[in-house]
């Protein structure tokens, strides 16, 4: 792979870290989606083309009331790619390319040339909601001061050498589409979650809404039905031995006596909830602060339930290919809860309908429009394709149902999980993600995955809210590397291969390791081997240069090389191990994925690792019987718990665990 680089002002860098890419600057006047305008400058003026030098050099940027500053992209470009690039005439280092070129977090580089220009640009970048990229690309993000040569500033720029590449343009709207889906489908699976846990998350929210309205009514009184609506509400919140006597007895009102019994017998139970009691407190509420507030209190049980949610997350592993972009730029859907009517159906949508030019934008300016559309394409699969009977079909009534609907029409439709329930939610609240998410959760829907696809198709990548990609770039690192690398194999039919894109970086490594100690020099394959194996220079790299007995002359590494590796080791978002919180119940990641440990846990159980996330959740459930209302939150004592778990099975990894955590 051969480096390239590509001038640009720093008035681009939110387009590139929003699209991943860079391209002509036609592109962007005429694909409709993303950036629409594109910044040139004298070292790239052309429309059709973007400009390439085979050297790395300076440029300057003019005074100016923008905030515009020179931004050099470094590309590696494989021979697949630098094949299709042109020599500009006379110029021996410039290239031309009029085709998207499509960046990642292994072979690009972000360049500024001062430490201001580039956080004048981070800085920018925060208040962009579709720059999701610079916490991915943050180690590339870099300064290179000090360079003599410059860039060549290109004469009769209006004299365009390349035509417009049309095909390309259709292509950059096909990986968009096809990237948004990939992102939407993953990231709906995080947001999915339990029957249990939306009910109750619904019920805390009917509170809120209730009290909200008691508060703001002309007479501040509350109803005798919405005194006996938030009863039957904050039942769900009662203490256990509500629901382990609602169990045994199912009459109410045998119910409320036993419940009247024990209050009379003992005086009160324990963190009972008093209803009329919380209505006499939002009625007169101090105006003081610090004051007890019954809103402030159920909004906090709302996002202790959206919390608890968010930590039972299920991440789809890339190895069950729920979701595939086929050669030929379609999408197979291979989703076991669907039927084969249902995926073919949700195919035909996705493939032939969602992605139609005309839907851009916000859905509600065209949601006639895309009912009337889904519903005419359901009507052909299921003559055409899977030749069923469409009139009268269950599948007619639905679709009717809702094009009547869209319009102001009642919605009689049974809400499930169901591709109808996905595409219904889409169309009537699908221009926000969060507003939609709150939809379907009130729909008691529970599995997002399709969903979100649809709204990630129509949307697609470029125009996907920061924070709803965050939802993903919240996960593990290594979850995030591995999906990301699913993508981009996918959309590209090529792997993004670290080890290789990085082994550039090794020589320089290694110059510095040599000039720390002399004799590390002879040791060089094995540091390129190890190199290799870790992934480049990460955690996992330094551990096993430390634990490794070929090392000088069988001796180990020498202690210098050991200091300098800890303190100079790369952090990028896609190193495979983590550094340690210094909190053993915060320490999931660091601790699975640490070389020492890994070496010792292998001797004694291959399911440690789920003992270990086992026993981390439990601390973090608040409803644990395990610790019993402890809170063991020193290291000392939360280790000597986990080496008693199982009798003791774990005692081997007591020094360890001691000596990591000083305790």
């Amino acid at each position: 792979m051969k480096k390239y680089y590509i001038p640009t002002s720093s008035l681009n860098f939110n387009n590139i870290l929003s699209s991943e890419s860079i391209s002509p600057k036609v592109f962007y006047q005429v694909r409709s989606f993303g950036y629409g305008r594109w910044v040139s400058i004298p070292e790239n003026p052309f429309d059709n083309s973007i400009v390439l030098y085979d050297e790395l050099c300076s440029f300057r940027r003019p005074q100016s009331s923008f905030e515009d500053h020179p931004l050099l992209i470094e590309i590696s470009l494989d021979k697949s790619v630098e094949s299709t690039l042109s020599r500009l005439p006379e110029h021996e280092h410039i290239f031309l390319c009029n085709h998207t070129i499509y960046i990642d977090p292994w072979s690009t580089r972000l360049i500024f040339f001062t430490d201001s220009d580039k956080i004048k640009a981070l800085s920018l970048s925060d208040s962009s909601i579709e720059t999701k990229f610079v916490k991915l690309y943050e180690q590339k993000i870099v300064v290179v001061k000090h360079l003599a040569s410059s860039y060549v500033r290109i004469e009769n720029p209006k004299n365009e050498i390349q035509s417009v590449n049309n095909d390309e343009i259709e292509k950059d709207k096909r990986i968009n589409r096809l990237k948004g889906f990939l992102y939407g489908y993953y990231i709906g699976a995080i947001l999915s979650a339990s029957k249990k846990d939306i009910v109750k998350l619904n019920k805390a929210r009917e509170i809120r809404n209730i009290l909200v309205a008691i508060l703001s009514s002309l007479d501040r009184r509350a109803t005798l039905q919405q005194q006996e609506r938030l009863k039957d509400l904050y039942a769900a919140f009662q203490p256990p031995l509500f629901s382990k006597l609602s169990a045994i007895i199912s009459e109410k009102r045998m119910f409320d006596d036993v419940i009247s019994v024990i209050r009379k017998e003992y005086g009160y139970i324990p963190d009972e909830i008093d209803v009329n009691k919380i209505i006499s407190q939002l009625l007169n509420m101090p105006m003081h602060l610090g004051a007890k507030n019954p809103i402030e209190d159920i909004n906090a049980k709302i996002r202790q339930i959206e919390d608890t949610i968010s930590k039972s997350a299920h991440l789809i592993s890339v190895n069950e290919e729920q979701v595939i972009v086929c050669e030929d730029s379609r999408i197979k859907l291979n989703i076991e809860e669907l039927s084969d009517k249902d995926k073919k159906l949700c195919m035909a949508w996705v493939n032939e309908v969602l992605v139609k030019d005309g839907y851009t934008g916000k859905i509600s300016t065209f949601k006639d429009v895309l009912s009337d559309d889904i519903t005419i394409k359901a009507k052909e699969v299921y003559e055409s394709d899977l030749n069923i009977k469409w009139k009268g079909s269950s599948s007619e009534l639905i679709l009717n149902a809702l094009r009547r609907h869209v319009r102001g029409s009642e919605y009689s439709y049974m809400w499930n999980n169901a591709i109808y329930s996905s595409i219904s939610a889409l169309i009537m609240c699908g221009d926000d993600w969060q507003k939609l998410l709150e939809y379907m959760q009130g729909k008691e829907m529970t599995d997002y995955r399709l969903a979100y696809a649809m709204y990630g198709i129509i949307n697609g990548f470029a125009n996907l809210p920061r924070d709803f990609t965050d939802v993903l770039f919240s996960q593990e690192k290594t979850y995030i590397a591995e999906v990301y690398r699913e993508f981009y194999g996918q959309l590209f039919g090529r792997d993004v291969v670290r080890s290789k894109s990085e082994l550039g970086g090794f020589d320089d490594l290694m110059a510095k390791i040599v000039s720390i100690c002399r004799g590390a020099q002879r040791d060089e394959v094995r540091y390129k081997e190890l190199y290799i194996q870790s992934g480049g220079s990460n955690q996992k790299f330094i551990d096993a240069v430390k634990n490794d007995r070929l090392l000088n002359k069988g001796k180990g590494v020498q202690k210098t090389i050991k200091d300098f590796l800890s303190k100079n080791k790369s952090a990028s978002l896609f190193d495979e191990t983590y550094q340690s919180t210094g909190q053993f119940l915060d320490d999931f990641n660091f601790l699975s994925n640490n070389v020492e440990l890994n070496d010792i846990m292998k001797q004694i159980a291959k399911e440690w690792k789920g003992d270990l996330e086992w026993f981390i959740n439990e601390y973090n459930n608040p409803d644990s019987t395990y610790y019993k209302g402890k809170k063991l939150t020193d290291n000392y004592t939360v280790i000597q718990k986990f080496i008693q778990l199982k009798g003791n099975k774990y005692k081997d990894a007591e020094h360890f665990l001691r000596k990591t955590y000083n305790c």
